[in-house]
C-alpha cells in the first residue's frame, strides 16, 4: 500500500491503496515513518517525494473504518493508531531533508496532515482540501489548528467547525501551499528533480526548480457577502450569528448542520481559540489529550456507522444540539490527563 523507491538521489513514497482513496491504516502510517527515519541517515537520499498512484485522490484521511471495529478495546489501543499517526505528522515537519508532497483531489483529515505539515507542499490544479471531523462525532486533528490558524477567522471557523471546503485559489491566497505545479507537468517535474546535480543546501535546489515550474492562479473569492458571519469570537455568537442568517448560502448550511455532531462542534470552536499561536507540536500533544476523551465516549464511532457502516446517515449524538451541552461537560474535555501524552522525543 505504500511503495518506496529511491531514484537518484530522490525517495519516493507513493500512497496505492486507491480502492480505499488512500485512507491511511497503521501499517502504512508505520511504514511511512520507518522508511523516512531510514533515509533521514542515507546520505545518498537528498529529497522525499510523497505522492499518489493517482493525481485523482491524494488521501481522504485516517482509515476509521477499522477504528470502528475496535471500539469495544480498552481506549489505551485506540490511541496507539493515533500517536503513529501524530509522530509521523510531526517528522514530516522537522524532517532535515525537503519533502516534496504532490496534491491533488481529495486531501482531507490525515492526508492534510501526512501532505500539508512539510516544508514543500506542491498542489495540482484540482485539490480539495477539508476537515470534515465534525460529521462522524471528532473534531479536526492531526495538528491541523497549526494550519487552520493561519486562516483569517471567518474562514477557519467555516472549514474547522463546518466542514467547508477550501480549493486551489484559498489554499494558495492562504498560505497553506507552496506552490501550484499543474498535474501535466508532475512527470518532467519529478524527472528534474531526480537529475538535480545537488548543492550543500538542497532545499534551496528544490526551492529553485519548484520555481521554474510553478504557475499563479487568479485571486479566490468570498462565497457570499455575509461570509463575515463565520467571524465569531465565542461559539454562542457564532450560531446566533448563523441563525440570523436568511441567504441561500446559510439556509443551506443551517440544513447540513442538522447532520453534524453538536459536542464535536463546540470543542472545535474552543481547541481552535485555545491553539492561537501553539507550534504544531503542541498542537498535537492537544489534540491527543482530546481524542482520549472522544474515544471514550459513543459519538465518534456512532458518527462511523451513520456515515460509513450502515449508512443510514442518522447519527444519534449524546446531546441532541449544542444549547444542551453542559458547560462542565465541555470544560472537561479540556483538563489535561496527567499521565497521558504523546512522545515526540523519538521522533
Amino acid at each position: 500500500m505504500i511503495e518506496m523507491e529511491i531514484q537518484g538521489s530522490v525517495g519516493i513514497l507513493t500512497l496505492n491503496r486507491l480502492k480505499a482513496y488512500n485512507a491511511l491504516s497503521v501499517e502504512m502510517i508505520l511504514s511511512l515513518f520507518n522508511t523516512l527515519k531510514a533515509w533521514q541517515h542515507d546520505k545518498k537520499v537528498q529529497a522525499v517525494v510523497i505522492r499518489s498512484a493517482s493525481n485523482d485522490v491524494f488521501c481522504a484521511g485516517g482509515d476509521i473504518k477499522a477504528l470502528y471495529h475496535y471500539r469495544e478495546e480498552p481506549v489505551e489501543q485506540l490511541m496507539v493508531f493515533f500517536e503513529h499517526e501524530y509522530q509521523l505528522d510531526y517528522l514530516l515537519q522537522v524532517y532535515p531533508k525537503p519533502i516534496i508532497s504532490l496534491l491533488n483531489g481529495a486531501t482531507m483529515g490525515g492526508g492534510v496532515g501526512i501532505g500539508m505539515h512539510n516544508r514543500f507542499a506542491i498542489a495540482g490544479e484540482n485539490i480539495v482540501f477539508a476537515m470534515p471531523e465534525t460529521a462522524i462525532g471528532l473534531f479536526p486533528d492531526i495538528g491541523s489548528s497549526h494550519l487552520l490558524n493561519q486562516l483569517p477567522n471567518a474562514w477557519r471557523n467555516s472549514v474547522g467547525v463546518f466542514g467547508t471546503r477550501l480549493y486551489l485559489n484559498e489554499l494558495l491566497a492562504f498560505g497553506l501551499l507552496h506552490a501550484y505545479i499543474p498535474t501535466a507537468s508532475w512527470n518532467a517535474f519529478l524527472k528534474e528533480l531526480i537529475e538535480t546535480n545537488w548543492s550543500q543546501d538542497p532545499f534551496k535546489d528544490v526551492e529553485h526548480l519548484i520555481t521554474k515550474f510553478k504557475q499563479a492562479v487568479g485571486a479566490y473569492q468570498e462565497p457570499c457577502e455575509e461570509f463575515w458571519r463565520f467571524d465569531a469570537d465565542s461559539f454562542v455568537q457564532l450560531m446566533k450569528n448563523i441563525d440570523e442568517a436568511n441567504t441561500d448560502y446559510f439556509y443551506s448550511l443551517k440544513d447540513a448542520m442538522t447532520k453534524l455532531c453538536p459536542l464535536s462542534m463546540y470543542v472545535t470552536f474552543e481547541k481552535l481559540k485555545l491553539s492561537q499561536g501553539m507550534d504544531l507540536g503542541e498542537c498535537l500533544q492537544l489534540d491527543y489529550q482530546l481524542l482520549y476523551h472522544f474515544m471514550s465516549q459513543s459519538d465518534f464511532f456512532e458518527g462511523v456507522r451513520a456515515l460509513l457502516i450502515d449508512k443510514d446517515k442518522h447519527p444519534h449524538w449524546s446531546y441532541p444540539d449544542w444549547e444542551s451541552i453542559p458547560f462542565s461537560v465541555l470544560q472537561s474535555y479540556f483538563y489535561p490527563k496527567v499521565d497521558l501524552k504523546l512522545n515526540l522525543s523519538m521522533v
